[in-house]
């Protein structure tokens, strides 16, 4: 069915067959549902104009005034539903009772408000920003079945509904509220859902077909959830409507507005939150996706690992509706949305296909900025793009770019953002795994072609020495990847101060910190300490913080729920006896509440100037993470009022051992602390490093040295 149906569309759009499967559906719901809505439409429009009472609409023309007003009003606030994979969405809005209501109180030619309105969205509704002019073409179809089947649902349901309303007994304009003048509204109200049902199906079949449901349950589900949202949208406000035309005529028109007013503040609430569902459905499958494409890349190896086909298999998924590129300097391209391979049809017409001025890229690879937004960079099309930099690990100079051209999206283009730095980070780490290993094999050619020429007396000794030299290389390099992990920076936070510092015993270092910004302002902190030293704990760590940073956003206010979640993750993927102790902690910097949970970790130190600089310790919640999967996991809460300091550690500090191998211990921490809680969070720092330093004299460091100073500002 439907190749049938591909072949009807291709007569509208030549092009259609070299599209993406994403774009292809989108083309084939919009062409058809034109082609379907058109005729109904018509026939609605006609009907309409033998029925409007022209006279009644004239002497009513203040109240269908005022109507229309109310009616783009609540029209403006939608409700929205997104079915899998955003192939079918549907749309809702309360502006149908105001023309229902209108209808019972004017007759027939209130319909018009619902005609008036469909056109005002088409002809003045802001445009989506297109990628290709074959995208624009789509959207115009789009813009004409929108109107269409609009037209078409309103009039040729709500017209037979006030036929069968006349035909019970009922009188227009609606009677004052009694049981006799309700019961023929209605009957009318529930002729006209069903109605409205009727026209509604053929469009939801066209969308399925279009979409290539890939089973039956798949469908079932599509059309369980697409009435299930018709039922809730569009069918259970209507009664409301004939309430509120009985209490136009049995109270007037301020009764009547007032009962819009609290529907109206309804719309925005409801509005409000199917937003902020949907951003959060979008970023859910982005981070899905994102953690697909990293297992890959951590387990399949570097020879066998093909950047273009993992890049095409799973970024469809990650953005779809969005026409991507990702490019290597100088001219590398290794994925475009419409290459060959992307699509059913091998190759792509040059009239598909975005043009990125070869200027734009050498910005980016000129520019230190986090990324370009390119605001309407072409004349023609008026489209917005961003362009995010691939950083080259771990000096952090541009190699490449991601520029990613959305053509249908709800919200800013900037709300693709994080996933577009996600994947720029991913790239780049495959690009350093891809270099270090061809510098592998460069170094193992070379040594081999050296042992031919050297002599045989030297041959055990010079491989012993390059072997030296290589691990060495291999340490110093693993240290400055696990410094590429940390932050870069300290964030700046209005009323409060942030010190820290990490000094490994050796190249390598099993601690690590991290401070996430997460959404409404709060920020995460994290210290931890992993067991053992070498390459095998430092890959531990930075596998433990990269699936914290995955979990944070997802579990906010919940650091328990995000630390078993990593603790099942790691459990799930390693096979080895090591663990790791966390502490970390979410901050509303507004109110000074943070919720922690402290897994094994050494319990740091909140230091309260109101209660005479006593030691509170935020004692363990939960045991170490790698060691069990069926454990509980617990959260509590400080408040951390203004002068208080609170001071994360590791054990390397607490246990720095002099020459006579005696430990530093917290009593001298919280001495040191105390002395100087007056003064900022850099010198609190920098006054226990140099205690540490000074107690342990010339004694070696057998351990990591992490120290983290949070301090709260007084108020003047």
């Amino acid at each position: 069915m439907r190749q049938r149906l591909t072949v009807i569309a291709r007569r509208f759009l030549p092009d259609l067959p070299y599209a993406t499967p994403e774009i292809q559906s989108a083309a084939l719901g919009s062409v058809l549902g034109a082609l379907y809505g058109l005729p109904l439409a018509m026939a609605g429009l006609v009907w309409l104009l033998l029925v409007t009472d022209w006279a009644v609409l004239a002497a009513q023309w203040p109240l269908l005034l005022l109507l229309l007003i109310l009616h783009g009003l609540l029209r403006y606030f939608n409700f929205s539903t997104v079915l899998e994979d955003d192939s079918v969405r549907v749309h809702g809005t309360q502006a149908r009772m105001v023309t229902w209501s209108a209808a019972l109180l004017l007759g027939a030619g209130a319909l018009w408000l619902d005609v008036a309105s469909a056109l005002v969205d088409v002809l003045f509704r802001r445009r989506r920003p297109s990628s290709t002019p074959f995208v624009a073409h789509i959207q115009r179809w789009d813009r004409v079945r929108r109107f269409a089947v609009d037209v078409a649902r309103e009039t040729l349901s709500m017209l037979p509904a006030l036929w069968l309303y006349g035909r019970l007994g009922g009188s227009i304009p609606l009677p004052a509220l009694s049981p006799e003048a309700m019961g023929p509204a209605l009957w009318a109200t529930l002729l006209k859902s069903g109605l409205f049902m009727l026209v509604m199906a053929p469009m939801l079949l066209v969308f399925i077909t279009a979409a290539q449901r890939p089973s039956f349950v798949d469908q079932l589900r599509t059309f369980y959830r697409f009435w299930l949202a018709v039922i809730i949208f569009y069918l259970l406000p209507e009664p409301f409507g004939v309430l509120a035309a009985g209490l136009y005529a049995a109270a007037g028109l301020w009764a009547y507005l007032f009962l819009f007013a609290g529907i109206y503040l309804f719309s925005f609430l409801t509005h409000r939150l199917v937003r902020v569902a949907l951003a959060h459905q979008r970023r859910e499958r982005e981070l899905v996706t994102l953690e697909t494409i990293a297992q890959i890349v951590l387990k399949q190896p570097t020879p066998e690992l093909n950047l273009t086909e993992l890049l095409q298999d799973h970024l469809p998924r990650l953005l779809p509706f969005v026409w991507v590129e990702a490019r290597l300097f100088p001219a590398e391209t290794i994925y475009r949305s419409d290459q060959p391979g992307s699509s059913p049809e091998v190759g792509a017409t040059p009239a598909l296909q975005p043009v990125l001025a070869e200027a734009v890229w050498q910005q980016l690879a000129d520019s230190c900025e986090p990324y370009l937004l390119l605001r309407q960079f072409d004349d023609q099309e008026k489209r917005d793009g961003l362009l995010v930099p691939i950083l080259h690990n771990p000096d952090h100079e541009p190699i490449g770019g991601v520029c990613a051209l959305p053509h249908a999206h709800d919200g800013n283009v900037l709300d693709f953002l994080p996933a577009l730095r996600s994947l720029a980070a991913l790239i780049a780490a495959v690009q350093y795994q891809k270099g270090q290993y061809e510098m592998a094999l460069a170094a193992q050619a070379e040594a081999y072609q050296a042992e031919l020429y050297a002599q045989a007396y030297q041959a055990e000794l010079y491989a012993q020495a390059l072997a030296y030299q290589k691990m060495t290389q291999e340490l110093v390099v693993a240290g400055k990847i696990q410094a590429s992990f940390l932050p870069q920076s300290l964030p700046e936070v209005a009323g409060w101060q942030l010190a820290v510092t990490l000094e490994p015993a050796r190249e390598t270092s099993g601690d690590f910190y991290d401070i996430i910004p997460l959404r409404d302002g709060r920020i995460a902190l994290l210290v931890a300490d992993v067991a053992d030293k070498g390459i095998g704990p430092a890959l531990y760590m930075a596998l433990s913080r990269t699936l914290i940073r995955t979990y944070a956003d997802a579990y906010v206010r919940e650091p328990d729920q995000v630390l078993a979640a990593v603790n099942r993750r790691i459990l799930a993927e390693t096979m080895n006896d090591l663990f790791v102790t966390v502490f970390y902690a979410e901050l509303d910097p507004e109110t000074g509440m943070m919720v922690y949970c402290n897994a094994g970790h050494n319990p740091p130190f909140l230091l309260q100037a109101q209660n005479g600089r006593a030691a509170c310790p935020l004692t363990r919640t939960a045991i170490p993470l790698g060691i069990m999967e069926t454990v509980e996991w617990g959260r509590s809460q400080v408040m951390m009022a203004p002068g208080d300091v609170l001071v994360m550690y590791t054990d390397g500090v607490t246990e720095a051992q002099d020459e006579e191998q005696d430990f530093f211990g917290e009593e001298r921490l919280l001495q040191v602390v105390r002395a100087h809680m007056h003064r900022s969070a850099d010198i609190i720092e920098d006054k226990v490093v140099s205690a540490i330093y000074e107690f342990v004299g010339d004694a070696p460091q057998f351990d990591d040295i992490t120290l983290m100073v949070l301090l709260r500002e007084e108020k003047l």
